[in-house]
């Protein structure tokens, strides 16, 4: 839907999508990353397709969990810039990182969920990204 909603205002914006699995109940067939592991795809699927490569800006826009998974591509980034095994991995993580200008968060939960603790109550297991 961003592409639909965003291109008649942006013509000259690159737009991705960016899937993951986010289903909570650690029972569900579904939902098999943890936290790190979807950051860490999305880092890399990001450095697949050369964003950061020509400095562009980059504004994320990230409902729910996948705010979460921003903010950890981002903790990732910082590593790799820091601490890539090849300079190549650590230049390419710093100029992506030095290209993020912005992120839109929305419903995303920053300091946890009441709805966490409830479920919690319930005796229902959470997925450990999603725990207050």
């Amino acid at each position: 839907w961003p592409d639909e909603l965003l291109s008649q205002d942006l013509p000259n914006a690159r737009m991705l999508s960016f899937s993951y699995d986010s289903a909570a109940r650690r029972g569900a067939t579904q939902g098999r990353w943890s936290l790190p592991q979807a950051g860490k795809a999305l880092v890399d699927t990001l450095m697949e397709v050369d964003v950061g490569k020509h400095e562009r800006p980059v504004v994320f826009v990230a409902h729910s969990l996948g705010g979460l998974v921003v903010k950890q591509a981002c903790v990732e980034l910082s590593k790799q810039a820091a601490y890539g095994l090849r300079a190549e991995q650590r230049e390419a993580a710093g100029r992506l990182l030095s290209s993020i200008k912005g992120a839109v968060f929305y419903g995303t939960a920053h300091v946890g969920s009441r709805l966490a603790d409830w479920l919690a109550s319930t005796g229902i297991e959470l997925v450990p990204a999603l725990k207050t």
